[in-house]
């Protein structure tokens, strides 16, 4: 059976082709429990088990010997040296060698992307369109005489586009701008086919006469293939053989994620105030006088007013309240995509718990309740939203699920309306494989997929 899916098609025909792979593409594997990161669990490695945004702490990432300069953490490393030892060894005894199977040419080339650098390049972008704006717009510019004037514009500029456009580092790691590649628990074994391409997956990489030993060797290594990017392996840190690699590292899973990760939201405040002394005095490289014509009785008199680099001070003489009150704010819209009554009342609660208990204690509670995500996320509920039935090969139409089936399955754990509701308003977009919080939009170290 070929697959044609790709995203140049039409919406309709993408859908279409799109789900003959994601219901047949892989199905030979089902009872191995292959990851994935479109329909099924798009946070996997980016959030701990407390719902915490984390990122790798890079003190314990590994080069591996094989590969184009590329890094994971040590026990993923270690893990990956033994399965292709493994893979190797049975390619061997099979006598298959490298003229017949493209999987043997393959070494780890995107494995951990450097999450501080493509956030850097994230809100770099932010910062040109904020600057784009005060280039073109010379009233915006005018008005923007100096730090405090400058903040009012920027702050009014982000909130627009929050919805859209995350701006915190948690906002972003768990946003469909970040790929999953962040975690450290993700090797690409290539970076050159592209992963929307269903019909190359499956003549160059499902077809290969070694395939079925890939993917099996690799769970034997404590390693899933991603169904929707084969080439992609990933290290699932529950299976006892991934734990052994664990062990042998000094490490458990029980300690995997203080040990091996660091919480998005530490330090995420003081970035937040950084970012606005940053953009200001880079805006200030590029305008650092403003010309005015004031009239008088004998016309008008130029004046020319200079711009003053912001430095720790302005932060400070902002206050406390006032930038905690614009974090809260951005934080509650990147996370509910709105200010609502809801909004108010949290506001003033924390704005009385800063006065009481000082910015620590406020940060580390507002972020547990930040740190909460939805049901309709999990692994379980994403399983159900985008399960639509049996789908026929010859029509690509799916049929067969009963929507009660569904409400009886999901009612002791989620609101069903709420996940049919979801499954409607994403159903083309996913099936066609965009935009379900997995996919990097932005190009990072040694590259970026788009599905």
């Amino acid at each position: 059976m070929d697959f044609f899916g790709q995203n140049r098609l039409t919406t309709r025909i993408a859908f279409e082709e799109k789900a003959l792979f994601k219901e047949y593409g892989m199905s030979k594997y089902g009872n191995l429990d292959l990851s994935d990161f479109l329909y099924k669990n798009p946070y996997y490695g980016r959030v701990d088990n407390k719902g915490c945004s984390i990122i790798p702490n890079t003190q314990h990432i590994k080069p591996f010997r094989t590969g184009q300069n590329s890094y994971a953490l040590d026990f993923v490393v270690d893990a990956y040296e033994a399965f292709r030892a493994s893979f190797i060894i049975e390619a061997r005894d099979r006598g298959i060698s490298t003229l017949s199977s493209n999987l043997l040419k393959l070494v780890p080339t995107v494995s951990l992307i450097d999450f501080e650098n493509l956030y850097y390049q994230h809100t770099r972008i932010i910062f040109e369109q904020v600057y784009s704006l005060l280039s073109n717009d010379i009233i915006f510019r005018k008005k923007a005489c100096d730090y405090k004037s400058f903040l009012n514009i920027y702050f009014w500029f982000l909130e627009d586009s929050l919805i859209t456009v995350p701006f915190t580092r948690t906002g972003f790691a768990l946003s469909h701008f970040c790929a999953p590649n962040i975690s450290g628990l993700v090797i690409d074994l290539q970076s050159i086919d592209p992963a929307d391409n269903d019909l190359l997956k499956k003549n160059k990489y499902i077809d290969d006469p070694l395939f079925d030993a890939y993917v099996r060797k690799a769970a034997q290594y404590g390693f899933s293939v991603d169904k929707n990017v084969p080439w992609r392996l990933v290290a699932r840190v529950n299976e006892p053989e991934m734990q052994f690699f664990l062990k042998i590292n000094g490490s458990t899973r029980e300690n995997l994620f203080e040990k091996y990760y660091l919480k998005t939201y530490i330090g995420d405040y003081n970035n937040f105030k950084q970012n606005s002394i940053d953009f200001y005095n880079s805006f200030i490289e590029g305008f650092p006088q403003e010309t005015y014509a004031i009239p008088s009785n004998e016309g008008l008199i130029v004046h020319k007013q200079d711009r003053f680099y912001a430095n720790q001070k302005s932060i400070d003489d902002m206050g406390e309240a006032y930038w905690f009150e614009k974090y809260f704010r951005f934080k509650y819209i990147e996370k509910f995509s709105q200010v609502d009554k809801k909004f108010k009342n949290l506001s003033r609660k924390y704005m009385i718990m800063l006065k009481k208990r000082g910015l620590e204690k406020t940060l580390e509670k507002m972020e547990k309740m930040f740190s909460k995500q939805p049901l309709d996320v999990s692994p379980a509920a994403r399983e159900q939203m985008f399960n639509y039935g049996y789908l026929s090969i010859e029509t690509a139409i799916y049929s067969g699920k009963k929507l009660q089936d569904a409400s009886k399955a999901l009612s002791t754990d989620i609101n069903f309306r709420k996940v049919i509701t979801a499954a409607n308003t994403v159903r083309t977009a996913a099936i066609s494989a965009r935009g379900t919080g997995t996919t990097s939009a932005v190009q990072g170290p040694g590259g970026g997929y788009s599905y």
